[in-house]
């Protein structure tokens, strides 16, 4: 959980330095801070942790409390490399769940322990799901034919993933319409091999307790990749008409994949729901600011303003920044992004063009030629 929190500091400081001077973007703004919070709270979770073990009882500790089961409630148990879950044989009883583990003082010998005297409740379910999957004779006349669709869709499943991961990295620096259409189609392809696989693929699965396919890999990159390159390519000045179609696509995307894509043998509903809207949002975001100003064909409309002051940012690279004067009454100064000839051709007080576009979804954004 530690190196989740550091990746979600560092990516939410990465956002923060993508949008420095843009804090007419909301993306910029609430996306990073909400990241942030989340790798702040897990960080703070960790600071007080503790597993006592007695004859009669399991008890963690950690910085926002502890949680205490007898040994005779313990219906069995879940190990994975970081995390053990202990589940109780009754709903009434509180289930503990340890992560980390493996930071702890002699996390193999605890380990062990778990091993020896509680069920492996995930083997047992595994066994149960594909015992199901076998009688189910909407998946082939035969066990045999039943058998060889589960293994065909988890490599449905490993073959979108891998390809989504290979297409998402490989357009990060290529901008063309062709690779705005392919980032915004490959995760609605995704999408359709849920639907389609009669129930053999889902968003997210579980090698050790479900035997189905899953999708989450190749949706995710081309998604934050679809959305990233709208923040760094376009810049808008009104937002009131982006919030309909942003959370319209948004909210579709989400429901499509809650009914079809929900794992029950995965386990962690609730993180999935929270991940599946996450990349909801994100693909909301990214496929409303592409087909807002990529597609857009309208006339751009040339306004003169000035040159309030210039800026250079060294992160990953050199960013020439120009900071316009405020050239609409719905506006403030704006901090737009430039080339470098661009950057050395004006300086502070310079008259400067500014083209306005409509955008296809009516939502005004603007540029200054290159």
């Amino acid at each position: 959980m530690i190196s989740v929190a550091t990746i979600l500091i560092g990516f939410s400081i990465f956002l923060f330095s993508l949008g420095e001077g843009k804090s007419n973007n909301p993306f910029i703004i609430l996306l990073p801070i909400s990241i942030l919070i989340g790798g702040i709270w897990i960080i703070v979770q960790q600071i007080r942790k503790k597993i006592i073990i007695t004859d009669e009882s399991i008890t963690r500790i950690n910085a926002f409390g502890s949680k205490e089961i007898a040994i005779k409630d313990v219906k069995g148990c879940r190990i994975g490399d970081k995390v053990i879950y202990i589940e109780a044989v009754s709903v009434d009883n509180a289930e503990i769940t340890i992560n980390n583990y493996d930071l702890l003082g002699n996390s193999e010998e605890l380990k062990n322990y778990f091993k020896e005297n509680f069920k492996d409740i995930d083997a047992i379910d595994l066994e149960n799901e594909r015992e199901k999957m076998l009688k189910n004779t909407a998946l082939g006349v035969t066990e045999k034919d039943r058998e060889a669709a589960v293994i065909k869709a988890k490599q449905i499943g490993w073959i979108y993933n891998i390809l989504g991961m290979i297409l998402g990295f490989s357009l990060i620096v290529v901008d063309s319409k062709l690779a705005v259409l392919a980032l915004m189609f490959y995760p609605l392809i995704g999408i359709l091999v849920i639907v389609l696989s009669k129930g053999l693929i889902k968003f997210v699965s579980n090698s050790k307790t479900s035997v189905y396919g899953f999708t989450m890999l190749g949706f995710l990159l081309p998604a934050f990749v679809l959305l990233i390159k709208s923040l760094g390519s376009y810049d808008f000045y009104q937002y009131n008409n982006f919030w309909l179609p942003f959370f319209g696509i948004s909210i579709f995307i989400f429901i499509i994949l809650y009914i079809f894509g929900i794992n029950e043998s995965a386990g962690a509903i609730k993180g999935q729901i929270i991940l599946m809207a996450i990349l909801a949002l994100l693909y909301g975001g990214g496929s409303t600011r592409q087909i807002n100003c990529t597609f857009d064909q309208s006339t751009p409309k040339s306004i003169q303003t000035t040159v309030n002051s210039k800026s250079i940012e060294y992160s990953k690279g050199t960013h020439f920044y120009l900071k316009l004067n405020s050239w609409h009454s719905d506006i403030q100064s704006q901090n737009i992004e430039v080339s470098r000839s661009i950057f050395n051709r004006y300086q502070e007080g310079s008259s400067i063009t500014v083209y306005v576009k409509s955008g296809v979804l009516n939502i005004p954004w603007y540029y200054v030629s290159q």
